[in-house]
């Protein structure tokens, strides 16, 4: 769902066709729904068929050496492990809390590697995008708003769709509680509210 939110936040739309494995995730009620709401295909490439990936599978080999091994605290040195020594243990320099990997790769993905040239294409994966939006058109109807209902269509909720709010402590999903000012009001403690959580 991240990834839809991505798409839609960077570029105002979603793909025509998702390829997805065959994850738990991508059969969720939730993630079809979704899907279909914006009018996309989803198609499931078959298990234990790995050249359906391929694509994937490169970028995130990609991804991996010129980003990752690159990390301090990266785990490479493992390997060859006569060179580890205590001032270089990757153990004691895992320094990448998630939020702040999260930003240095979006950095790496939207700065670095979109604009340099990819030897297959010829040109930057920016260029390519940008040529293939000059070719087919910007199709200002399958633009999508990046806002509150949107996100909603995004957001999961409890296998039965709705939770019980507990006076005083909310409702609970995943052994969290979640709370807000309106669950105050009486006719909502203790009865059944429909959820969707972030």
């Amino acid at each position: 769902m991240m990834v839809l939110r991505q798409c839609v936040k960077l570029h105002g739309r979603l793909p025509q066709i998702v390829v997805v494995d065959g994850g738990r995730e991508f059969r969720s009620i939730y993630f079809d729904t979704l899907l279909a709401r914006y009018e996309c295909t989803k198609k499931t490439r078959p298990p234990a068929k790995a050249r359906f990936g391929s694509v994937c599978e490169r970028l995130f080999d990609t991804t991996n050496t010129q980003f990752v091994y690159n990390l301090e605290g990266n785990t490479q040195i493992t390997r060859n492990v006569r060179q580890v020594t205590k001032s270089v243990n990757p153990k004691f320099k895992a320094t990448w809390p998630l939020g702040n990997l999260y930003d240095r790769l979006c950095e790496y993905a939207y700065r670095v590697y979109n604009e340099i040239q990819h030897t297959t294409l010829g040109m930057s994966p920016r260029d390519a995008f940008v040529a293939g939006m000059a070719c087919t058109g910007r199709r200002p109807h399958r633009l999508i708003p990046y806002g509150q209902d949107f996100l909603m269509w995004t957001f999961p909720t409890t296998p039965k769709g709705n939770a019980r709010v507990q006076p005083g402590r909310g409702f609970k999903i995943h052994h969290l509680y979640y709370w807000s000012d309106a669950l105050r009001d009486p006719h909502v403690e203790d009865s059944q509210v429909d959820v969707r959580y972030d």
